[in-house]
């Protein structure tokens, strides 16, 4: 029968483990904020161009928009009935596109949060995004095997 370890013995054991951690970061991380405010999984994360707001989708079926400098929300863009899979920043950072479990793809005004369209096509749930470089074109990966390119 195994023996049941202490409380310090435990301590110990976390405090090995946390360093163990800190050892693999490269010099000059640091732990600066931790988001919270999702009710469920996060499945996808995506900087803006500017490196100023986080977007976060999540099985809560929400986008949440953060103010990095910060470390608090900024907003929470609703609308879809699924989880969301994907976010991704067009490249000036106008435009903030999202995927989701319900197969849309959803366009947001990147300032205001405010939806600006839909795209329907695919028959299975939205995992992947990911605009061009100049932001003209828009490709999507979903369940249903193709990936699509939307102008």
């Amino acid at each position: 029968m195994p023996r049941k370890r202490t409380n310090k013995q435990q301590s110990t054991e976390t405090q090995q483990s946390h360093k163990e951690a800190n050892d693999n970061i490269p010099p000059g991380f640091t732990l600066r904020h931790t988001l919270r405010g999702h009710s469920a999984d996060i499945f996808g994360i995506v900087w803006s161009p500017d490196g100023k707001v986080l977007a976060s989708g999540s099985a809560d079926k929400t986008i949440r928009l953060w103010d990095i400098q910060m470390g608090q929300p900024l907003r929470t863009l609703k609308g879809y009935s699924g989880r969301v899979f994907s976010v991704a920043w067009s490249p000036d950072g106008r435009v903030l596109t999202s995927g989701s479990l319900d197969k849309t793809i959803r366009l947001w005004d990147g300032q205001t949060g405010r939806p600006l369209r839909t795209l329907e096509g695919h028959t299975g749930s939205v995992q992947s995004l990911s605009f061009s470089w100049n932001g003209r074109l828009l490709a999507s990966k979903s369940d249903d095997a193709p990936v699509r390119i939307w102008r």
